[in-house]
């Protein structure tokens, strides 16, 4: 036999041997380096994450940072081979725990790992393969997903890195965090080079790492979710505004001083513009209004956002929210979203003109089913990001097929927690390839990524935010909806009515076309939300070029006095008078009463009798809405045990009874009733 030849065993066992030997010595140590301070409890996850990656060699050196619990016995008792567990005698923080790790490290490469995080299979794998290829590369990083105790999804970090050349990737990390410790996987020489983590920075010491070391080459990007973090009470990555304040502006200046060399005036002043902004509504939304002034002043004075921050502080901020509701109550009206220059170019929202009001053929009414779908939540508790549970999706086949009975293809605006969970979008997805439903999109900005502002009541409504965050939430939202679904949604309902006359030109900007979120004849101000006194209850356009059309929910007066107009009833909805409970009197009596059409706590004759009047009136098209979780009892307040659900399932099916039987009307989705508007008609206006 001819040992040259391609299929020789002697060729082919002395080929494997020499791949072997070459890969031997090309795979060089890593270490993974954790601090740990009292993580008795999660130790072992992180460890095990550690372990199921398939990149060898490496080390494991575990700081135990003075902890007064059982880390250390914890960790040693797993009987890992690889595994160091160096014990200081005093807690140095996380900085020093980190410096006295990387002292120890004797690979090549350190990864860093929090012991309360875990590490996805291939994350070293996929990570060393950059580094290895490119000798210039300092460190490499990836996406991060966030989950709550229950390990519960709530937020994803660093997934899309700013696209700019590799070398270059430290004047962004300058102006923004964008990069989380267990993601990293550096250079030990040049970590070592750079001085390790600065002990005097209480936050912000991983930014102010990355930065330093970007400064020295590449950084590198794998963009996948490789690693989970868990945000645990006992978090190092909980910080407060006023830290960030305190200490981040100063790391930043001090890397700017090392670079300036590098950086020109302008970008200077827009990096320091940049963080200055960030902080400044940081510490607005957690009730620091001075010192969030004097930051918001500072990032104007910078030219950073210098329109959006003005407008900020004229209708955001709290003076001016005090002094506002101060002119309105004297009767000068609402402020002019432009601060008194013209109106853009738009037709408006929150206040349209008569003729931006949608023309139709006479015909019978027509019903527009929309479900707000979402996780389950504490209706009653304050904003959080870790409730992202959907199990309430599972649970929608019953009302769709009876849905499916009537013809009806009805919409589900989807938040993101469904359109990222399979759990979530899977029986919804379904539906849509079935064509038995249509799919839009929910935004509710407090857990929809990115997460660029505080927690909280005023931004719970996405039109208080600045307008390039509203922008990423949605784009975020559309492209993983897109994704997960198969189809791009051009149909819009912002969480909690969230709308802002800013929304035409957000849904333009992302290819929308139908928004579905006013409620009308609803002033939402005492809540810090938008008001709605001056919008249509029937459908009108809006938005540049007047091309979007607005379906908003179906809600109308009725009772003896409905013919007196909105006046009387928004004088009986102010806020003192509605804690002694005069519009329930008036409802009582049969005098005046407002209803939406929808089953949640709303009754079947109810919708009966608004639908009744609001037809005599000249409406068309009515829209009958509810929110996903009531159909699982004790997620809402509509729907608290099993008999509420009962009722509930009925009055909607009462209800589509009426409509398309006494009422002789008929069905259709967003889409085609903006096809029927959108015909040049000369009838009259319904």
């Amino acid at each position: 036999m001819n040992p040259r030849s391609h299929n020789s065993p002697i060729l082919r066992q002395a080929a494997e041997r020499l791949e072997t030997i070459v890969n031997g010595l090309d795979t060089p140590l890593v270490t993974v380096l954790i601090p740990a301070f009292n993580a008795g409890r999660t130790i072992e996850r992180a460890l095990r994450s550690v372990l199921v990656q398939k990149y060898a060699p490496i080390e494991i050196i575990i700081v135990d940072d003075a902890s007064t619990d059982d880390t250390s016995r914890v960790a040693t008792g797993l009987g890992i081979s690889e595994l160091r567990v160096v014990r200081l005698k005093t807690n140095l923080g996380a900085c020093g725990a980190m410096n006295a790790g990387i002292e120890l490290a004797k690979g090549r490469f350190i990864a860093f790992l929090d012991a309360d995080d875990e590490w996805l299979p291939g994350k070293l794998d996929k990570q060393l393969a950059m580094l290895r290829k490119n000798p210039n590369m300092i460190f490499a990083t990836c996406g991060c997903l966030f989950v709550d105790a229950k390990g519960t999804p709530f937020r994803e970090f660093g997934l899309h890195p700013p696209r700019m050349p590799s070398n270059q990737v430290w004047r962004a990390l300058l102006s923004a965090s964008w990069v989380a410790k267990p993601c990293v996987v550096a250079r030990t020489e040049a970590v070592r080079a750079a001085g390790g983590f600065d002990p005097s920075l209480k936050v912000a010491e991983d930014q102010d790492m990355w930065i330093r070391l970007a400064a020295m080459g590449d950084v590198g990007f794998v963009e996948e979710l490789l690693v989970i973090a868990h945000d645990t009470p006992g978090s190092l990555t909980k910080i407060h505004a006023k830290n960030i304040a305190d200490f981040v502006i100063p790391m930043v200046r001090r890397n700017i001083v090392r670079l300036k060399d590098h950086l020109s005036e302008h970008e200077i002043r827009q990096i320091i513009g940049e963080r200055y902004s960030f902080i400044g509504r940081n510490l607005y939304t957690t009730g620091n209004v001075a010192e969030g002034l004097k930051y918001l002043v500072r990032g104007i004075a910078n030219g950073n956002r210098v329109a959006e921050n003005c407008w900020y502080l004229m209708t955001a901020s709290p003076p001016a929210q005090f002094l506002k509701s101060r002119l309105i109550r004297a009767g000068f009206g609402r402020a002019s979203p432009n601060g008194g220059q013209a109106p853009p170019p738009q037709a408006s929202l929150l206040s349209p003109a008569r003729d931006q009001l949608a023309r139709f053929d006479p015909g019978p009414p027509i019903l527009n089913v929309v479900i707000d779908t979402e996780a389950e939540f504490e209706w009653s508790g304050p904003f959080r990001r870790d409730m992202t549970s959907v199990t309430n999706l599972k649970h929608q086949e019953p009302l769709q097929a009876l849905f499916a009975r009537y013809g009806i293809r009805p919409t589900y605006v989807v938040a993101y927690a469904v359109a990222t969970q399979e759990s979530g979008f899977a029986p919804l997805k379904e539906f849509l390839q079935s064509e038995l439903c249509t799919i839009g999109a929910h935004l509710q900005p407090w857990e929809n990524p990115p997460f660029d502002e505080e927690l909280g009541q005023r931004n719970s409504f996405v039109g208080n935010l600045p307008f390039d965050l509203q922008r990423t939430k949605l784009e975020c939202l559309t492209e993983v909806i897109e994704r997960n679904f198969g189809r791009r949604p051009v149909i819009y309902k912002a969480g909690r009515y969230g709308v802002s006359e800013d929304t035409g030109r957000l849904l333009s900007s992302c290819g929308y076309e139908i928004d579905l979120s006013v409620l009308p004849a609803r002033d939402l101000r005492f809540s810090e939300g938008p008001d709605f006194q001056a919008a249509f209850n029937r459908p009108y356009w809006f938005g540049p070029h007047n091309k979007l059309l607005e379906i908003p929910m179906t809600a109308g007066l009725v009772g003896a006095l409905a013919g007196t107009g909105d006046r009387l009833y928004h004088a009986i909805s102010d806020q003192r008078l509605i804690r002694i409970h005069v519009p329930g009197m008036f409802a009582r009596l049969g005098l005046l009463e407002r209803i939406t059409l929808t089953p949640e706590g709303v009754s079947l004759e109810e919708m009966k009798r608004l639908t009744r009047s609001m037809l005599s009136a000249g409406h068309r098209v009515f829209t009958l809405s509810y929110h996903s979780p009531s159909v699982v009892p004790g997620n809402t307040p509509y729907v608290r045990n099993d008999e509420e659900l009962q009722a509930f399932l009925a009055r909607i099916e009462g209800y589509l009874e009426f409509f398309f039987g006494e009422m002789k009307g008929t069905t259709m989705s967003p889409a085609e009733i903006r096809r029927q508007a959108m015909k040049p008609l000369p009838h009259r206006t319904v």
